[in-house]
């Protein structure tokens, strides 16, 4: 009967009957307690699950059996508690490819993307080779996080397994590949199909519409209302927000009428899809209809409703029925603030956008993300009121940096000024200095760079960076910083597998030259090149211990390499090839160990940017600390 409702995701009725179960007296058997926790991890009711867990660990040792330890796994990150997700996984005897895929999964729903790629690299270095079902869950990642290469590696890794024909696995590499830009790729996929099903159709109209392609989207629908797959309320839904976009009213009018013929009307998402398709095309009076004619009219047909002033230019219409759903006890969602907030700037609505900006936090414990910052700022400052974004900006916002660039440049009684590089765009970078140079038109001095810190709780280390550097997703390491005007200034942390690592102290390197040695050759490794006529210069500058101020013993190396390059590696005569300096790098590293594991920041930096930021860059590195993961 559990397994019934927990099939049919009838949760509420899953956990109703575990407790008849308990109150007449029936224990709960392991597959059960396996059984139990995803939906509980679905319902995100951690404290119940912890129950769960404590009944697990102290009833016949369930907690240790390997499909128990998954089922917890997933259930922790489900419910947005990764600590305990890694905590539970970190201390199993034994694991499993389902509780790692359950791991990265966990690591892939709770926003760590890079994480959730090195784990697959980490399980092979343990012994256990990825699935279909790990594929198909790091995939996603490659896709949100543009890594082409690691997504070809995840398909050619299928291939050589043997892991084809499955479709569920094409349809992932599908999205992943027009993710990645590469729609041809998910074209070959589509075609070479031979077993499609309504979700290969869905993520192919979906592929072309997020590239560009709606007249081809539109085809393939129609292709596939020939088929033999019917399109579903998903598919439907997709479509309405093409013949919206491309302002197709009659093609929508069809699709309204299928979707009235599949009874499936009343479903959100197709209603608002119903609704915005009409009120793009400029029929208001038909989209308001639709709304009208909803018995239970939520969020998402509400947020819609907004929409649809907005496309029309009913603006205060829109903010008016905003504050009235508001009233009403309806909770906005972050999508409803972003609709409500870009409706304030394009109409100008100024002080409607503050109230409503400073609603999210003071009313509805919103905390407002970059797009929320971004809106805010961009109004403000084309309305002249920089001191109130330079407010917004200090809650957060990164976009309000490029709009007052923007402002400052753009302002006639601005003049030239002549100062280094990084000193300049620190100073613009400052949002008060900013509004004062537009002013009153000063020649700038020299400030120092301000920093800015960085604390990861989860993986145990801190630092401080530059305040105009900007994080870069997708990069490969732990986190990763830039410059964002000296494109090969950079600053990244890696970590070593949690697992497969047993360090103790630093010291376990060896002596710090030892560690520089190692350091120099694992540097050359990562930029050996395969172009005729390459050639690297390399030396170690020094390298040496200290004891920080937290009593941990740390290494800092730092090597110099060059590179040369024939600007003819073609030619055949010696005096045609001549060898050209391409790029002079000062590579800085610190290395530390904690948690049984080795840190390593790295900052790397052009010789020439070194000598003039010398002194920023080692407070950099000085800042650098591992820290004890508690939980």
């Amino acid at each position: 009967m559990i397994a019934g409702f927990a099939h049919n995701r009838m949760r509420r009725e899953v956990l109703k009957y575990v407790r008849l179960m308990s109150q007449q007296g029936v224990e709960l058997n392991s597959a059960l307690v396996a059984m139990i926790l995803p939906v509980i991890g679905e319902l995100g009711a951690l404290q119940l699950g912890k129950e769960v867990h404590a009944y697990a660990v102290k009833t016949k040792s369930y907690a240790e059996h390997l499909f128990v330890q998954s089922a917890l796994i997933d259930m922790y990150c489900k419910c947005r508690d990764m600590d305990m997700g890694r905590k539970v996984f970190s201390s199993s005897k034994e694991r499993s490819t389902v509780s790692w895929t359950a791991l990265m999964s966990g690591y892939r729903a709770n926003g760590r993307l890079e994480q959730a790629l090195k784990s697959i690299i980490w399980m092979q270095q343990e012994g256990f080779r990825p699935d279909v079902v790990t594929i198909a869950t790091v995939l996603p990642v490659c896709g949100k996080l543009r890594t082409l290469n690691h997504g070809k590696e995840m398909h050619g890794y299928a291939v050589r397994n043997d892991l084809f024909p499955n479709v569920s696995l094409t349809n992932s590499l599908i999205v992943m590949y027009s993710k990645c830009g590469t729609l041809e790729y998910s074209r070959r996929l589509f075609e070479g199909l031979d077993r499609r099903n309504v979700i290969s159709w869905t993520v192919m109209i979906d592929s072309l519409t997020d590239n560009g392609c709606l007249h081809e989207a539109l085809d393939v629908f129609r292709t596939m209302q020939l088929s033999k797959h019917q399109p579903d309320s998903v598919t439907i839904s997709r479509v309405l927000g093409i013949c919206g976009e491309l302002r197709t009213l009659s093609l929508g009018k069809e699709i309204h009428g299928q979707v009235l013929k599949k009874d499936i009307e009343l479903v959100p998402f197709v209603s608002a899809g119903i609704m915005k398709m009409y009120g793009k095309c400029g029929v208001f009076d038909k989209a308001s209809l639709v709304f009208d004619l909803i018995p239970n009219q939520g969020l998402v047909t509400q947020t819609a409703l907004i929409e649809i002033y907005g496309y029309n230019g009913r603006f205060r219409e829109a903010i008016a029925f905003f504050d009235q759903m508001v009233s009403e006890g309806c909770t906005p969602s972050r999508f409803t603030f972003s609709v409500a907030l870009s409706i304030c700037n394009q109409a100008g609505f100024v002080d409607d956008a503050c109230r409503i900006f400073k609603s999210m936090t003071q009313v509805f414990g919103i905390e407002p993300d970059e797009e929320h910052h971004g809106i805010m700022n961009q109004l403000l400052i084309r309305l002249g009121r920089v001191d109130e974004a330079d407010k917004v900006y200090n809650r957060g916002g990164r976009k309000g940096i490029h709009l007052l660039i923007l402002h400052f440049l753009c302002n006639d009684q601005t003049t030239a000024f002549a100062v280094s590089r990084r000193n300049s765009m620190a100073t613009i970078f400052s949002i008060c200095t900013l509004s004062k140079i537009a002013m009153q038109n000063p020649t700038f001095a020299q400030p120092s760079v301000g920093f800015r810190e960085y604390i990861d709780t989860f993986d145990g280390y801190s630092l401080k960076y530059p305040q105009n550097w900007i994080q870069v997703k997708g990069a490969g390491a732990d986190i990763f910083f830039r410059d964002p005007f000296v494109l090969d200034e950079n600053l990244s942390v890696d970590i070593s597998s949690p697992s497969s690592s047993k360090y103790k102290s630093v010291e376990d390197l060896g002596p710090p030259e030892i560690a520089g040695k190692k350091m120099l050759k694992q540097y050359l490794t990562e930029f050996m090149s395969t172009r005729l006529g390459v050639r690297r210069e390399s030396s170690i500058i020094s390298a040496s211990a200290d004891v920080a101020n937290d009593g941990r013993v740390y290494y800092q190396v730092e090597v110099n390499i060059k590179s040369y390059a024939n600007n003819n590696e073609l030619a055949i005569l010696p005096q045609d090839r001549v060898a050209r300096l391409e790029w002079d790098r000062r590579y800085l590293s610190v290395l530390g160990v904690e948690n049984n594991r080795l840190y390593e920041l790295r900052l790397q930096t052009p010789e020439r940017v070194f000598k003039e930021q010398e002194g920023d860059l080692r407070q950099v590195m000085n800042s650098f600390r591992v820290n004890k993961v508690t939980g």
